[in-house]
C-alpha cells in the first residue's frame, strides 16, 4: 500500500532504526544509514573523535567506511559522533537535505 508522504516534513535518517540517542556500537558498526525507499544516501560528514584527535570526514555513499569503524573501535570508549551535511538523491535524481544526526556509541 502507498503512504501518503507529507512533503514538507524534514526526512530522518536512521542507523538501524536510531536517528539521535544512544545506539549500541555492534548496530552501529553493522548498519548503512536509511532514510526510505524514495530516497538514497549519497553523501555525508561525520565527525568524531580518533587517537589521533578530532576528526571529520566526508563520506560518499552510504554506509560508514571500515576505516572510520576501525578508528572509533581503536578508542574503544563512548562516544558521541556526528552525522551531518546528509545529502540523499531520489530514483529520479532530486536531491535532498536531510536533518542531522547526533548519536552516542554505547561499546559497552
Amino acid at each position: 500500500s502507498k503512504q501518503n508522504k507529507v512533503s514538507c516534513k524534514p526526512a530522518v535518517p536512521v542507523i538501524a532504526g536510531v536517528s539521535s540517542g544512544n545506539i549500541k556500537w555492534e548496530d552501529f558498526k553493522s548498519n548503512t544509514i536509511f532514510v526510505d525507499n524514495d530516497y538514497e544516501i549519497k553523501q555525508f560528514s561525520i565527525q568524531y573523535t580518533s587517537k589521533s584527535g578530532d576528526r571529520t570526514i566526508v563520506v560518499k555513499g552510504n554506509t560508514i567506511s571500515p576505516e572510520i569503524i576501525k578508528e572509533l573501535e581503536q578508542v574503544g570508549m563512548n562516544q558521541t559522533i556526528f552525522i551531518s551535511n546528509i545529502i540523499s538523491a531520489s530514483h529520479s535524481n532530486d536531491l535532498k537535505h536531510l536533518l542531522s544526526m547526533e548519536l552516542n556509541i554505547l561499546f559497552k
